[in-house]
């Protein structure tokens, strides 16, 4: 009777470690990891010139993880993969879809951001009951940024022109004025102060020329040929 028992109980708990396998089994979670490498927003146009810096740290980054993790450019993955829907499917939500609020809260919870200062590598890494929506989120992140920093190096570079522009006029009123005391300093035969007044000028219209060459410059560069962002390695489902 005692054995018979034992052998009871002894199969019970088996029956429990099985389905407890099973269970963990049917619940497997993927990961998979998208790289990109990333120059720090300290590369970028900043008004009207580009500005480099040998040193960066993590705060020369860090707008660019921020926009990484933002909800700005989630919302747009979440549209187009769908998310919002199948979630609500997956984990039987009495919704249609999940709210922007909820999804969000659910993308970030499976979206992690490592990043690597000597290199600029970041890993954009994200977990999944699904193996290929994994690595979809993980390469949709990594699209989506080099999009936003595409979109971002083009405001930048019609701003820096508009400055420089604004910069031109402002300095062409100032070389007018200084030709104007010239002409009439020569006129009365001043001549100490006419040289005085010459310098000031031939200055005045080396900022001018210098700020032309820069405008020049700058309308020349093309967005399409910036690398400060770029794809190291998309993300693969695994298996």
């Amino acid at each position: 009777m005692h054995r018979f028992s034992l052998f009871i109980l002894t199969g019970g708990l088996t029956c429990l470690a099985l389905i407890g396998c099973q269970s963990n089994i049917s619940n497997k979670i993927y990961t998979a990891t998208a790289l990109i490498q990333i120059e720090p927003r300290s590369y970028r146009y900043v008004g009207s010139r580009f500005t480099l810096n040998d040193y960066p740290d993590l705060s020369d980054y860090q707008p660019e993880l921020d926009t990484l993790q933002s909800n700005d450019l989630l919302l747009p993955i979440i549209k187009n993969l769908g998310l919002d829907k199948k979630w609500a499917k997956r984990f039987k939500s009495n919704q249609e879809a999940l709210t922007p609020t909820e999804v969000l809260d659910r993308v970030h919870k499976v979206l992690t951001i490592n990043f690597k200062l000597k290199t600029g590598i970041v890993g954009i890494t994200a977990q999944s009951e699904e193996s290929q929506e994994a690595a979809d989120i993980a390469n949709a992140v990594a699209d989506h940024y080099i999009a936003w920093h595409h979109d971002e190096l083009v405001r930048a570079m019609k701003s820096g022109i508009v400055v420089l522009q604004e910069e031109i006029t402002h300095q062409q009123a100032i070389v007018h004025d200084k030709k104007t005391v010239v002409e009439k300093l020569r006129v009365s035969n001043n001549t100490s102060s006419s040289r005085r007044a010459q310098q000031e000028l031939e200055k005045q219209q080396y900022i001018l020329d210098t700020y032309v060459l820069k405008l020049k410059q700058v309308m020349n560069e093309s967005p399409s040929s910036d690398s400060s962002v770029r794809i190291v390695n998309r993300a693969i489902a695994p298996k």
